[in-house]
């Protein structure tokens, strides 16, 4: 039940997730006014994405779609044709994809044909009428945890039995560690329909439909996940119910282990080929050490039951000595992806996924904190009292028998004064690591640091443009020094320099800025630039293009530009 309680939290933790693929630019802009109507509209995100499970819909006022249903993706573009001669009025595009780590992605933004004003937020929210799906993404997010949790355990439980318990399992502890890679693959293979019913935006229409499950399955990172799970979770349960084969077991865990990094942020963090082994080792790590602490409780308990505290003291004494590399093992990788994810001091204390990684982290410093007191003193303590005591070979010996009144009871005060201190920190421990596997479930889902202040980059966007076109771009798009350039081009795709003078106005209405007028420099036939600071506040700025015809006819094309830090 107190599993269950966790799971719960960390899906309500985890949902609504944050973009990880984000919308960089699009074409036409949001917010602009075009004229003649565009033949087809164009979005750019932050990495690659698929349409599998996904779509574009433009929709008019009247909630007719006018788009010609041919949506499609190469890379991290996706375009879609426009029926021909679109009415003058607001247009609505809605957006639903996968991006590059597997997380359904959606959102919408609008343009204007000729005159008029863009549609309202209650406009697009009653064209696009898209169901809550925040129950949906609890559900994901319990599944997650609950695959997480249970695999990790079975695996790391795997290696505790084959590096520091080296006997056969006893009835309790198979039935636990088959119970915890029952549960993992339960928990991978509840997210299938689940990602289904949530990227394709229909809710339970897709989570009863075995087709889509399939559509689900079509990204490569999401489906070798899940199947390595599922095959490494499997073979652990017949490593022990088809008779006890070490080995085989290991082979389980190693199968599961790897599964993690194959989606989620490390798929799609640069470069691949370090980020994601050093994934597989935090994970890896991670899972020696939960699994670990929660069957050296029992095993210890087992022994110390049977009368046998020497055994559950060596028990002790080899885990202290596989936990001490596991934790660097997880310190040390854990350093370098926090450090590709998050990238700045000023990332991690300004965004969502930074303040949750500081929360694992401080989790993970007291756990860390436990182990290192337990290796360095309680250990040593229990070895002092003469709890582990061997022969001239090395094998444990019976334990001295303490006299009623001596110092050898005094002795074994001390002894079991350490073994109860040791009891209650190994199992705070658990409580510890239970709490980082569920921070980690929820940081999944979460845009990464680096990522949310820092998509914007290059601004590009091309909109029709008094019978031609007009390119606009911003670069880098972040506050401070830019560089803004103009490119005019005719019906025939030649430079276009009908245009006398362009002057760039620039306001951030969420903070009451500009607008701020500035003069470009013409840099060659139909092209013109300007360097500029005036983007000084991190935002949502609409910047527009003032070109100069004549001394009565001015022509202009607005654009949003999203400014990072």
């Amino acid at each position: 039940m107190g599993l269950l309680c966790v799971a719960v939290v960390v899906g309500l933790a985890a949902a609504p997730a944050s973009a990880h693929a984000q919308l960089v630019s699009t074409d036409p802009a949001n917010g602009a006014h075009v004229d003649p109507p565009p033949t087809r509209v164009s979005l750019r995100f932050s990495e690659n994405v698929s349409l599998k499970l996904g779509g574009v819909r433009v929709l008019n006022t009247d909630g007719e779609r006018v788009d010609k249903d041919d949506a499609k993706a190469v890379g991290d573009t996706v375009t879609v044709g426009l029926r021909d001669g679109l009415a003058s009025g607001p247009y609505v595009v809605a957006w639903n994809v996968i991006s590059a780590d597997s997380h359904p992605v959606n959102g919408a933004f609008t343009f204007v044909v000729g005159a008029g004003q863009a549609a309202t937020n209650d406009q697009i929210a009653s064209l696009i009428k898209v169901p809550s799906d925040r129950g949906w993404r609890v559900a994901a997010g319990v599944g997650r945890f609950l695959s997480y949790a249970g695999l990790l355990l079975a695996a790391g439980g795997m290696v505790f039995l084959a590096t520091v318990d080296r006997r056969r399992p006893s009835r309790r502890v198979a039935q636990l560690i088959a119970g915890g890679a029952v549960v993992g693959i339960v928990g991978l293979l509840v997210q299938v329909p689940l990602q289904a019913a949530i990227a394709t935006e229909t809710g339970s229409k897709a989570l009863l439909s075995p087709s889509r499950w399939v559509d689900a399955l079509s990204n490569s990172g999401f489906r070798w996940s899940t199947i390595l799970g599922v095959v490494g979770g499997t073979i652990i349960v017949t490593a022990l119910w088809a008779g006890w084969a070490e080995w085989i077991g290991l082979v389980g865990a190693a199968v599961a282990f790897v599964s993690f990094p194959l989606t989620g942020h490390s798929r799609s963090t640069a470069p691949a080929w370090l980020v994601i082994p050093a994934d597989a080792v935090h994970v890896a790590a991670a899972g020696v050490w939960f699994g670990g602490v929660v069957l050296l409780v029992i095993s210890w308990t087992q022994r110390r039951r049977d009368g046998d505290a020497v055994a559950g003291a060596h028990l002790v004494d080899s885990f202290s000595q596989v936990a001490a590399v596991t934790v660097a093992a997880v310190a040390v990788s854990g350093v370098y992806l926090a450090w590709k994810e998050v990238g700045s001091i000023h990332a991690l204390f300004s965004t969502r996924y930074g303040l949750t990684l500081v929360a694992k982290l401080c989790v993970v410093a007291s756990v860390g904190a436990l182990a290192a007191y337990n290796h360095w003193k309680l250990v040593p303590d229990i070895r002092r009292t003469g709890k582990r005591v061997v022969t001239s070979d090395g094998a444990p010996a019976a334990a001295p028998v303490a006299s009623v009144g001596g110092p050898g009871a005094a002795k074994t005060t001390r002894s079991a004064i350490a073994w109860r201190k040791l009891e209650t920190t190994v199992r705070a421990e658990i409580v510890g690591l239970v709490a980082v596997i569920a921070i980690t479930s929820a940081l999944v889902a979460i845009t990464p640091a680096r990522e949310a202040v820092s998509t914007g980059g290059v601004f590009s966007s091309t909109v029709a443009f008094r019978g031609g076109t007009l390119s606009f771009v911003v670069d880098p798009g972040k506050v401070g020094l830019n560089e803004f350039h103009v490119y005019m081009l005719d019906a025939a795709r030649q430079p276009d320099d009908t245009v006398e003078n362009m002057t760039l106005r620039m306001s951030l209405p969420s903070k009451g800025v500009g607008p701020l007028e500035q003069a470009m420099e013409k840099a060659g036939p139909g092209h013109w630039t300007l360097d500029s600071s005036d983007l000084t506040i991190p935002g949502k700025w609409q910047i527009t293009t003032v070109g100069e015809v004549s001394k009565f006819e001015d022509a202009t094309a607005t654009f949003a530009v999203d400014v990072h830090r």
